[in-house]
């Protein structure tokens, strides 16, 4: 039986529309989207055009429909028991930045939020070229090219801290995901619980660990007569949720960047 057939047709035709949807979008982020004159996101981006809103809630926006783009694609050609959840977390998290970045009614909350995610991506960017200089990887960067790349990142660094409104580094990655969450399900219907739920299962699957196969129920196998063994098998039901999450999640990030982005005079 394959995936679709696993997890029932109201499901089915759900992800079908998903792949779709996603497809979509993946051709529609080839494209420049520049906030149109007048808009929230139009006057978001002139506190800091280098490192806009905009640009920061796109950069959410890609990554998780090429994750999820990736999902939906392999659960059509075979189910694993493990890395299609990662592909989920990824989804869901870059999806959960977006919408954590543009939620904010407030234009002054939204940009410093943007603001501390390119901040946090020139901190891990700097961290590397550190790590590689005088190291086993030095031959990826010449010693010019290292110093160079040093200069360049130190500068956006101070740049961006030094603009009115920075106020340091980003939140932990569970607690953006909570605060989408919140967003997605303001009313607690049992949304919001449910993705963080699901955000900590697939990061224990991600991270390599055991417990959330502790969760399902095992398959017990007989070796011999005397020995035991429990095989991990796919769970479409389980995956079929994580669909769901990561399709929920981007969605609304989706929905969001339109609006923030959409004229006033529409």
């Amino acid at each position: 039986m394959n995936f679709l057939d696993a997890v029932g047709a109201e499901r089915a035709e759900r992800i079908r529309r998903a792949h779709e949807r996603t497809s979509q979008r993946i051709e529609w982020l080839g494209d420049p989207h520049l906030p149109a004159e007048g808009s929230a996101l139009a006057g978001d981006d002139r506190l800091c055009p280098e490192w806009s809103t905009s640009k920061v809630a796109l950069q959410g926006l890609i990554s998780a429909t090429d994750h999820l783009g990736a999902l939906l694609e392999s659960v059509l050609t075979h189910t694993r028991p493990v890395s299609q959840f990662t592909l989920a977390r990824a989804a869901l998290f870059a999806a959960s930045c977006t919408i954590w970045v543009l939620s904010p009614k407030p234009r002054p909350d939204r940009q410093k939020r943007a603001l501390s995610l390119a901040h946090e991506d020139f901190r891990q960017l700097r961290a590397l070229v550190t790590d590689i200089e005088g190291g086993a990887m030095a031959a990826l960067l010449t010693p010019a090219n290292a110093a160079a790349t040093r200069t360049y990142v130190d500068t956006q660094v101070s740049k961006i801290e030094q603009i009115p409104g920075f106020e340091g580094r980003k939140p932990n990655d569970s607690e953006i995901i909570s605060k989408a969450a919140e967003y997605i399900d303001p009313e607690d219907s049992g949304a919001a619980h449910a993705l963080k739920l699901l955000w900590r299962i697939h990061s224990g699957h991600a991270h390599g660990l055991g417990w959330p196969q502790l969760l399902r129920q095992p398959e017990i196998v007989a070796s011999s007569p005397n020995i035991l063994y429990q095989r991990v098998k796919a769970d479409p039901d389980a995956i079929a949720q994580a669909i769901d999450s990561a399709t929920l999640a981007s969605d609304v990030a989706f929905r969001l960047y339109e609006q923030r982005s959409a004229s006033p005079h529409e």
